[in-house]
C-alpha cells in the first residue's frame, strides 16, 4: 500500500510539473487576458463541469469571470 502511495504521488508530481512547464497541455483557462495551460483529463478527472465541457462541446479555452475562481481550480487540480 505504501509503494502504491509514492507511484502515485510520483506521477501527480510529474503530471504537475508537465503542466508547469506547458508540456502536453491541450486546453487553456482563461482570466481576463491571462491564460492558463492545462491538461483536459486532469480537469475531466477532477470535475464533472469541466469533463462535460469537454467531452460534450468539445471545448478547449474556458474563460472565468474572476482570479477568485482561477485560483479555486488551481488548488483545487495542483496535486
Amino acid at each position: 500500500m505504501e509503494r502504491e502511495m509514492s507511484e502515485d504521488r510520483k506521477l501527480c508530481g510529474l503530471l504537475n510539473e508537465m503542466r508547469l512547464d506547458g508540456s502536453l497541455c491541450d486546453a487553456v483557462l482563461r482570466v481576463d487576458e491571462v491564460d492558463f495551460k492545462v491538461h483536459k483529463n486532469i480537469l475531466s478527472a477532477y470535475s464533472p463541469y469541466f469533463s462535460s465541457s469537454l467531452v460534450f462541446f468539445g471545448y478547449t479555452v474556458f474563460i472565468l469571470s474572476s482570479w477568485k475562481n482561477i485560483y479555486i481550480v488551481i488548488d483545487f487540480i495542483s496535486f
